[in-house]
Order: C-alpha cells, then structure tokens, then sequence
C-alpha cells in the first residue's frame, strides 16, 4: 500500500498576492474568502513569503488614535515554507510540527513555481478518511 501524496489533498486555490499589494485589501480577501493566510508570490509566480492573520495583527496593532495604519503585503509577510506534491503527507504532518505557528504551506512544482496550498486540516482530513477505509 502507497502512502498518501499531498496532491491527494492538496488545494490549487491558492489565493495568491504579491508583495507590493495593499495590505488592507488583503485583509478582505482574508475576511471574504474564509482562509487564514496567503501565499506570497513575485511575477513568476514563485513564493517569496507568506501572510496570515498574525501578521496582519502587526499592521493594527500599530494604529493609534483612531488612525488607520496603512502597509504593503511585503512589509509583514513572513517565511513561507515549501513542499513537494509527491511527498507523504506524514512527512508533511511532521513539517507542520516543526512549524507550529504554520497553517499552510505552499506547494510547488519543480521549477519552484506555486501550484497549490496544503492546510493542517487538508491533512487531517485526508488521514481520517483513510483511517476509515481501512476499518470499513
């Protein structure tokens, strides 16, 4: 039995930004979309970071006064971690553990271009519905 890939899983909407995007405006997307990051990429499509409704607290955390900080995508991103759509999504699982305060990472193809998201919660979902095939 082959273990499971992460492109089983694995999530082609990425919701991808760039750097130079206006933070506020990602927030919305954020917000609009339900998901709790995005992937950063430059104009190859490549990750260069990584934000999350952390780094996003950053920005407002900054106002004061009423004053609505204002920032670039780029000014708050964080590292952005990469995998492979043919890893095991075991091996993923333990990347997550290395990486507690990720909730995704990006998947990409061999030229290191984004082609995919993978969550915490793809991954467990994945793992419960083999875990069910295999006592049915």
């Amino acid at each position: 039995m082959s273990m499971p890939r992460i492109e089983s899983c694995m999530d082609r909407q990425t919701h991808a930004v760039q750097a130079g995007d206006d933070l506020h405006q990602v927030i919305r997307t954020l917000i609009d979309e339900s998901v709790t990051g995005v992937i950063v990429v430059d104009a190859d499509n490549k990750p260069v970071g990584m934000l999350t409704e952390a780094e996003c607290l950053k920005l407002l955390s900054q106002g004061s006064d009423g004053e609505v900080p204002r920032g670039k995508v780029g000014d708050f991103m964080c590292e952005v971690v990469c995998v492979k759509p043919e890893m095991d999504i075991y091996y993923t699982a333990g990347l997550f553990n290395a990486n507690p305060t990720r909730r995704r990472f990006a998947v990409v193809d061999a030229s290191n271009t984004l082609i995919a998201v993978v969550t915490r919660k793809d991954i467990l979902k994945l793992v419960q519905a083999e875990l069910l095939q295999r006592t049915s």
